[in-house]
This record gives C-alpha cells, structure tokens and sequence, in this order.
C-alpha cells in the first residue's frame, strides 16, 4: 500500500520559497507558513510540508549545518596537531566535516579565515595519506611549503620548480644551490607545485598514485578548454581524493563552478552516463565514467539557464550565461562537497588582526644578488632574534643602512608586478576592499597605474590636505574606489579606512611601530569585522626576517587570549526529540519497522544508478533502462544521495520488475 500510493508525493513534489502570506499551515508540523520558508509543494495539494519537516530535508539539513559549522563535535576525537599550535574552532569543525566527504571538497571559506591550515589539518587526521600533492599560484608557493613545514605533524616537505634550461624538475632544498635531478621518490612527503609548472611535470605527476591532491584557488580550473584545467583533471584520475580551496568558487557566473565540481566531487554532480564524442569524424554518444561531461547538460539547464538562442536565421546555439535555482544549488552544494563559512559568522572566534607573510620566490640571479647584498649591508639586523633588537639595530647601522638603501629600493620596484598579482586575488576572492601601503612614492604610483581597474586613490606625501581628505571620503564612501595606496609615512596615521578588511605592505617599514600605526588605519572604531594584514617580502630577505618575528608575536597573543574553553556554553534551551532518540537513531529504526537494511538499501541504490545510465529516457525500444512509465520515478531514485525507507521501497519494486537486465552484475 505505501510503496504504490506515496510515489506520487514523494517524486512530484516541487521545492519553492514562500515569497507572499500564504494561509495554510505545513502538514508535518502543523506551523504556520511565512514568507523566505523553504516548502515542498504537490500539484494540486492544498498543502505544502516544510522542505525541513520531510525526510530527505531532515538529512539535508544536518548536512547543511555541519558545512556551517562554527565549532567542532564535542564527541569527536581531536585533530592532530603539532605541539604548541591550535585551531580554531571553526577550522576543527571544518577539518571534521572534511573526514566525511571521501571523495573531495570544496573549501571555499571566505578570504582570510585559514583554507591553508584546515587542507593541512586533513592530511594530519588522515592517516593513510602518504603522498599529498599541493597544485598553486607561484606567488605562495614558499607559504604552502612553511605552512606545511609548521602545521603538519609527521611529515616532510619538499617544493618542486622548472629548470627553464635543462627542461628537469628542481629539488629545492634549502642549500645555497639547488640539486638538480629526475623527479624523485616522494614517498611520504608534501609535493607543492605551481600551476605554471604542470605542462612540463604532466607527465611525471599523475603516475604518482596520489592520496590527497590539493588545488589551492581552484577557481583558476574555471575554464575545461585551459591547458591547466586539463592537467589538474588529469592528475585527477590518479588521486583518491581532491580538496579545492577558494574564496570565490563562482567568480562571475554558475556554470563555472561545473569543472571544479568535477575535480572534486563527480560521483555527485557528473556521474557516469552518455556523453556525445566524436566517434571516426561523427558525433556520437558514448558512455563516458564521472567526471567526463555526462552531467553537463543536467547542470547547465538546471543551474545556468541554458538554453538555445537564434544566431542566425539557420543557426541556434547554446548560451550558458545565466543562473537559475540558486538556492537549491547552495543547500546541493553544502550537502555534498562544500565547507563555507563567512567571517560574520565566525568573527567571535577570529582576533582582531591576523597578520600573514606572503614570501616571493627569488628568482634570476640579478634578483639573488641583490637580496643577498642587502642581508650581507644589514647583517646586524639579520642576527636579531627580537623586535627590539631589530630597532635597536637599525638605529646603529644607520650609514650602512644609507648605502643600502638604494638596492632596497630595488627590491621594491622588482616587486611590484608580484603585489599587484597579489592584489587583483585577494580583490577577485572576496575582499570588497584593500589598502596598500608602501615606502617609496614611485612605487606607490606604480601600482596606481597598475590597479586603476580597480579606481586606486593615493594619498603620499606630496598630496594637499583637500587631496587627501577626498581620497579618504572616495575610499570610505564609493563602491567603485576599491584600493587605497598610500606611503607608510604620510598615510600610516591619523587616517580613519575602515571600509576595508584587509591591509597589504608593499614594503615593510623601517620600524615595527610603523607597521602597527598603519595597519591601525583599518583596526579602530568603526572596524565591524577582523582585519587580515599581508605583509609582502622577498624570500631570504631582512623583510621577511623581521615580518617573521611580527607575526609570531602576534600568534602568542592569540593563544593567550582567543582560545574557547567551553566553560560557557548554554544548554538551558536544548529539547529532546523523537522520543528521545537522536535523528539517526530514530531513522535506524525507521528503517527497522520496514524490514529493510543498510546494505540492502545501498545495493537497491547501486541498483537504480546502474538502469538510469543505460536509460535514454525511453526515448527508443531498446530493451535497455527504464519504461516511459517508470523513468521518471527511476531517475529520480538514481539521482538521490541515500534512500529513505519509502524510496528502497518504491526501488525494490522497481529492481523486481527490471531483475533481467540486473541479472549477472554485482551490486554490492
């Protein structure tokens, strides 16, 4: 009786969102139905459910919330993690919720709240994890091989790179000359690439049989016709997991979130089916595995508004521009592969400022020499071990400072291609606004020229006082004026630019006090959310030496006074339910009452998936897939994550009915 009359309901019901006062109440939980619900609705019914009162928004529920996780399960065993470090509670709850997505993930926090660590902190709890490869932009590739050299707890790191001129791949240890040889055995060890690198490692990388593959901004595979894309989608095939991180994982329209979903999770957006292919110069359809395109076109429609336009008077084509269903793809996305959190939503657990040093790779030898005479002009500053020291130092080696100070200057200008690289993604990943503060006025006017995309104000020494208040009022005021650049001396104080989040240093000021005043531009009253600070330095440089001993400072300060002890949570207004029986329990029994198992249930599902791919929609007799009566009913069932007891039901009747093509295949 259940299994032939609730079909109907259960397949035919369509989700929506209340938009108007709507008279009726949900027909589980009797609660009145108010505009912004998310309901269930059935042609014809008078009433509608609460998508979260049915069983599959139960599940989708729960799966929903620990994508949003701000804290970690408090049964769950603890991360991994080196002596003397912590995480946040928000990354534990992320990296937990990682464990539980096997096949990949998509990470896509907003900027400045630690992707780094949290794809750290899986290769930590994932004990079978020997080869990890980590695929990202040059300009953080000393970042990731540091960061993993801090936070990873048994293994080693090793950082590949390109000799442009023997075409082999460069172990870059640190010794004074880098070995070159064939890629090497890199058992047990962190591999970190750059994506400019993968045309000529393609061939070596994939062979590795990776564990983790991580994808750091995995929104640079936006586009499946880029060499990249097809590199990373290779290497993929041989990976038993992939962890794309980015703050923007649709940087300006759905359908560029396709290939990235078929990195990281294809079982669940592009699973196996018939894709069309040329086959000996015809077009053809053929069954392709996950990942290869076969959900494409079930994505397109149903999230971009696909659709064909005229071109011509003879000629339609597909135009893939738009968006549809946006917040069913949202609540798809957090159930099946994404980890999001926004800073208004973790900000009790964020400090007030986090600094970060960004280190560029030194590279070419007039770039080697010229950071190496500045370490030699200033080794005084180079032996400080404390900030006070380095203050110290500076004020005795002022004439040698003098004579230095021309190639730091240098340094400067080489650098600024790089910043502004750095710039454009941090504007690209989500930050509404950056201020960037450097020493000299002709870098400051450099980077003006070469962020005036971005409608870049300068305020440096030279500015009048109505130049300078009317930078500050565009910075703060209009959103088309989205970098502020200002020399550390004349912009460093007495400004208020708390329009922006986050602080970029060009160059790092002669005297940490400096550094302090100017980034306080942004931390002060008016500031609603947490600054991130990056601080821009050559690798090996007196920069990146004193920008290393800011930031440890400051990470003492936040162990001290940012950790939560859960002495104060609040359980006065937690209810029991079902009961008394968690949710899963109470699905177990479920289940139980139904004569059915977990087994079973994933068999019947291995079971529906197998008849939706060989179905064509009963478009020809083919004696392949479901009947034109059963495919819809079929693909549905094919299309769920896990079955409810009504579903296996309803599947095993279906299974009974089509066991002749079954037959002869295991399921289990």
């Amino acid at each position: 009786m259940i299994a032939t009359a609730q079909p109907t309901r259960i397949f035919q019901a369509r989700p929506m969102i209340i938009t108007a006062k709507y008279a009726s109440a949900c027909r589980v939980c009797s609660k009145q139905v108010l505009p912004g619900d998310r309901v269930e609705w059935v042609k014809g019914d008078k009433q509608v459910s609460h998508v979260a009162c049915t069983e599959a928004g139960k599940d989708l529920v729960l799966a929903v919330q620990a994508s949003k996780a701000s804290a970690p399960k408090k049964d769950a065993a603890p991360v991994p993690c080196p002596e003397g470090l912590t995480y946040l509670p928000y990354q534990e709850a992320g990296i937990q919720h990682l464990t539980s997505l096997p096949e990949g993930a998509l990470v896509a926090d907003e900027q400045g709240l630690g992707k780094t660590i949290q794809a750290i902190g899986l290769c930590n709890v994932s004990e079978d994890a020997r080869k990890v490869l980590v695929v990202c932009p040059a300009s953080v590739r000393i970042n990731w091989q540091r960061e993993c050299e801090k936070w990873l707890t048994e293994r080693t790191v090793r950082r590949f790179s390109l000799d442009m001129q023997s075409g082999r791949v460069v172990t870059v240890e640190r010794v004074e000359e880098p070995v070159v040889s064939q890629f090497p055995d890199v058992s047990g060890d962190v591999v970190v690439v750059n994506y400019d690198v993968l045309p000529k490692l393609a061939a070596a990388l994939p062979c590795y049989g990776w564990d983790i593959v991580i994808l750091d901004e995995v929104h640079y595979c936006k586009n499946p016709k880029a060499g990249r894309t097809k590199e990373v989608l290779e290497i993929k095939k041989y990976a038993r997991r992939v962890i794309g991180l980015t703050g923007t994982p649709i940087p300006n329209k759905p359908i560029e979130l396709f290939p990235i979903l078929q990195l990281v999770a294809p079982q669940e957006w592009d699973p196996p089916g018939r894709a069309m292919r040329k086959v000996e110069g015809r077009k053809t359809y053929v069954e392709v595995g996950a990942g290869q395109g076969a959900g494409f076109f079930r994505f397109a429609k149903r999230y971009a508004n696909a659709h064909e336009e005229w071109v011509s008077k003879t000629k339609k084509v597909w135009v893939f521009d738009g968006s549809s269903n946006l917040p069913e793809l949202q609540e798809k996305l957090r159930e099946t592969c994404m980890v999001r959190r926004l800073k208004s939503e973790v900000l009790k657990d964020l400090p007030p400022k986090r600094r970060s040093v960004v280190c560029f790779p030194v590279e070419g030898r007039g770039l080697v020499d010229e950071v190496t005479g500045e370490c030699k002009g200033l080794s005084s500053v180079m032996r400080a071990t404390t900030l006070d020291e380095v203050a110290k130092a500076m004020t005795k080696c002022k004439v040698e400072f003098t004579e230095y100070s021309a190639v730091r200057h240098s340094l400067a200008m080489r650098k600024v291609d790089s910043v502004q690289a750095h710039v454009v993604s941090a504007l690209e990943s989500g930050s509404e606004k950056v201020i960037v503060f450097a020493h000299h006025r002709d870098v400051v006017a450099e980077l003006k020229s070469k962020l005036s995309d971005f409608g870049a104000v300068v305020l440096d020494g030279e500015s009048t006082i109505e130049e300078r208040q009317a930078a500050v009022d565009a910075f703060q005021t209009d959103e088309k004026v989205r970098v502020f650049i200002g020399t550390i001396g004349a912009a460093g104080v007495g400004l208020t630019l708390t329009a922006a989040q986050h602080v970029v240093f060009a160059e790092l000021p002669l005297r940490p006090a400096d550094l302090v005043q100017a980034e306080d531009r942004a931390h002060r009253i008016g500031q609603k959310g947490s600054v991130l600070v990056d601080i821009l330095v050559w690798d090996g440089s007196v920069d990146a030496h004193i920008a290393k001993m800011l930031v440890a400072k400051q990470d003492v300060a936040d162990m001290a006074l940012d950790d939560d002890t859960g002495l104060l949570n609040d359980t006065s207004g937690r209810e029991t339910v079902n009961g008394g029986l968690t949710y899963a329990e109470a699905k177990e029994k479920a289940f139980a009452d139904a004569g059915l198992t977990k087994k079973e249930c994933e068999e019947l599902l291995s079971k529906m998936r197998y008849l939706a791919s060989t179905c064509d929609g009963a478009q020809v007799l083919d004696g392949h897939g479901f009947s034109k009566f059963d495919a819809g009913i079929g693909h549905a069932l094919a299309a769920c994550r896990t079955l409810s007891p009504k579903q296996a039901l309803v599947a095993r009747k279906l299974a009974q009915k089509y066991r002749r093509q079954l037959e002869g295949r295991s399921f289990s």
